[in-house]
């Protein structure tokens, strides 16, 4: 094989190479813009500069992260033209020693909705508000509520309306 045939081999292969290493970045989330599409302002981890990049989202699930949170973006063959940020993460407020199976969904304000092994939490230093034409509490749906209280099961539920 010729010299000038191995070069251009070369070349070609460094080609493919960075634009392997291109299809996906991890960088550091610094804004989101949710006006029409959801878009994501986001840092690379190699000093590249900021790139507002569309912000894909499970079906039903949205959030606004805050700066400084980690996020991972995508980039079809590696063109840096043609980006979507993939998932957003923030290391400072995760949940921790969740039990396998369990979910939550959080905030940095410490307010959660866990899923867990014994039942669903929620747990809030704010307040909880329930908008709908009729809320029930327990299993009977058909009479008055059931509400578990310190003193045991009641059908009165006292609240400041």
């Amino acid at each position: 094989m010729s010299d000038q045939r191995i070069r251009m081999l070369e070349q070609q292969v460094a080609q493919l190479e960075r634009r392997i290493m291109n299809m996906m970045v991890r960088g550091t989330f610094q804004s989101s813009d949710d006006e029409g599409l959801q878009y994501a302002t986001m840092r690379g981890m190699r000093g590249e500069k900021p790139t507002r990049l569309e912000y894909a989202e499970p079906y039903g699930w949205t959030s606004s992260p805050l700066a400084g949170a980690e996020a991972m973006a995508g980039f079809l063959g590696g063109a840096r033209d043609n980006g979507l940020v993939l998932s957003v993460f923030d290391r400072r407020y995760r949940l921790k020693g969740m039990a396998g199976g369990e979910v939550a969904i959080h905030d940095d304000q410490e307010q959660r909705v866990h899923i867990k092994r014994a039942g669903v939490w929620v747990d809030t230093p704010k307040k909880v508000v329930a908008i709908a034409p009729k809320v029930l509490i327990g299993e009977d749906n058909d009479g008055l509520p059931r509400v578990m209280t310190e003193a045991g099961p009641s059908s009165v539920l006292k609240a400041k309306v």
